[in-house]
C-alpha cells in the first residue's frame, strides 16, 4: 500500500557543538547519518537496545564544508531500529529508509506485523511509503537495474524485490530463494558491481548464496548460481571485490573469540565457488569497506566497546583493521588502529580514498551523544592510519553512514 506525504520528514536546522567539524580536505559532497533511538544507555557502562516508543528515529545530512548547521529530518519511531538501513541513489537525491517494525503513540508492548519502506526525496522534503506484512531486515540498492532487495526481519524464505525510479516505488514482487532452509534468515544482501548478481548472506547455516537476476515471460527470477558456501562461524555484512571475482564475509565468530573475514573465490557463470581464506581481524567486525582502488579491505572492529562494565570482556578501545588484497583475493593484514568509542557501527573511505570516516552510536563519557570520527589513510606507510582532531558530534544512536 503505495503513500505520499508532503514533509513527512520535517526539515529542521539545528546548531551543531562547536566540536562537530568536517575536515577541509574530506572529499565529499555531503555525509548522510541514520539515527535510531532505540539505543538506550543510562551510563556509558549500560548499552542496550529496548523498546523507546517515545523516541524519534533521525535521517541527517551534512552538506560539504559546513561546521555549524545540518539538516534534520524526522522520522517516526521504529521498535526495531537497529534492523534499519539507508541506502541512496548514484546521486544523493533519493534516500531509502527502511524501518524494521513502526512504534505508535503510547505504546508499551507494541509488536506490529508490518514493516515499511520509505523514499525520501531531499530536494523536495516529501516521501513515498511502501507498507509491507512482515518486518523488514537487510535492503540492498541495485543501480544497474533500479531495483531494491528487501529481506524479512523473520524466518521467511521469500525476498521481496522492488522497482524504484526517483521517488516511486512499483512492481512489488515476493520471490522464494533456492538453498534457504527451514528456520534460517536473511542477515546480509549485496548486488555484484555489474548488478546481475544477488549475495545473499544466511545466519544460521552460516553460508552465502549466489543468485543470477533473470527476466523471463514470468517476471523477475534470481536463479541460484551453485552451491551455498560456508562464509566462518558468524557471517554478517558481506561486499563483492574488484570485478566480482571476490566476495568478503565479516565472520564475528562466536564466544567473543577474535573475528575474521572470510574469502570466497565466486565463479558466477558455472557456480564453482570456493572458500579460500579466513583473514583475521579483531572481536566484532562490524563493518567493512574497500578502498576507491580497491586494493584495501578495512574492518571496523566494537572488539568489546558495546559491553556492560560487569563483562568481563569489557574494553573501551574498539579498533580498525587494514588488511591488503592480493591478485589471488586473499587479505594480509597489515595493522590494527584502537580507538575509544562506544559501539562503532559503520566505516566508510571519501572519494578521494585518502581519508576514512567511522561512525559511533555513542560517545565514550556520554549517554546523549553519536559521532563520527576521521582518519588519514597513508598506505604506503607503515603507520597507515592517522586519528585526527576533527569529530562531528551527533544525536545518540548513529549508525549507518553514506558519503556522496
Amino acid at each position: 500500500m503505495k503513500q505520499s506525504f508532503l514533509l513527512y520528514f520535517s526539515l529542521v536546522i539545528c546548531s551543531f557543538n562547536l566540536l562537530a567539524q568536517v575536515p577541509q580536505n574530506f572529499d565529499a559532497d555531503a555525509i548522510y547519518v541514520l539515527i535510531d533511538t532505540e539505543l538506550e544507555a543510562k551510563t556509558y557502562a549500560e548499552v542496550t537496545l529496548s523498546n523507546n516508543v517515545n523516541g524519534q528515529d533521525e535521517f541527517i545530512i551534512i552538506p560539504k564544508n559546513t561546521e555549524l548547521k545540518r539538516a534534520s529530518y524526522e522520522l517516526s519511531n521504529s521498535l526495531k531500529g537497529y534492523s534499519n538501513q539507508a541506502v541512496c541513489n548514484s546521486d544523493g537525491r533519493y534516500v531509502i529508509v527502511s524501518s524494521g517494525d513502526s512504534a505508535y503513540e503510547g505504546a508499551l508492548n507494541y509488536a506490529s506485523g508490518n514493516g515499511f519502506v520509505r523514499v525520501l526525496d531531499t530536494k523536495h522534503g516529501t516521501v513515498t511509503e511502501e507498507k509491507l506484512e512482515f518486518p523488514v531486515g537487510a535492503l540492498a540498492i541495485n543501480y544497474n537495474k533500479g531495483l531494491i532487495a528487501v529481506a524479512p526481519d523473520q524466518n521467511d524464505e521469500n525476498l521481496i524485490l522492488m522497482t524504484w525510479k526517483g521517488k516511486s516505488i512499483s512492481n512489488t514482487l515476493s520471490i522464494p530463494l533456492k538453498h534457504f532452509e527451514k528456520g534460517d534468515k536473511i542477515v546480509d544482501l549485496n548486488w555484484s558491481n555489474s548488478g546481475s548478481f544477488l549475495a545473499v548472506c544466511f545466519e544460521n547455516s552460516n553460508s552465502v548464496a549466489f543468485y543470477r537476476l533473470t527476466t523471463t515471460k514470468e517476471g523477475i527470477e534470481l536463479v541460484a548460481v551453485g552451491q551455498p558456501v560456508s562464509a566462518g562461524l558468524n557471517p554478517g555484512v558481506g561486499l563483492f571485490g574488484p570485478e566480482d571475482k571476490y566476495y568478503y564475509v565479516a565472520d564475528q565468530s562466536q564466544n567473543f573469540n577474535k573475528g575474521a573475514v572470510s574469502v570466497i573465490r565466486t565463479n558466477l557463470v558455472s557456480g564453482a565457488h570456493d572458500f579460500v581464506q579466513s583473514a583475521p581481524a579483531n572481536i566484532g567486525p562490524e563493518s567493512m569497506v574497500l578502498s576507491p582502488d580497491g586494493k584495501y579491505l578495512i574492518t571496523l572492529n566494537r572488539r568489546g566497546a558495546h559491553l556492560s562494565a560487569s563483562d568481563k570482556k569489557k574494553t573501551r578501545m574498539s579498533s580498525v583493521s587494514v588488511m591488503k588484497l592480493a591478485a589471488n583475493g586473499k587479505l594480509k593484514p597489515m595493522g590494527e588502529y584502537p580507538f575509544e568509542t562506544v559501539y562503532p557501527s559503520d566505516i566508510s573511505f571519501d572519494k578521494s580514498g585518502n581519508m576514512l570516516v567511522v561512525v559511533a552510536q555513542q560517545v565514550k563519557g556520554s549517554d546523549e551523544e553519536g559521532e563520527l570520527l576521521f582518519w588519514d589513510f597513508y598506505p604506503k606507510k607503515k603507520s597507515q592510519l592517522d586519528l585526527r582532531d576533527e569529530r562531528v558530534v551527533l544525536p545518540k544512536g548513529a549508525h549507518t553512514l553514506i558519503l556522496k
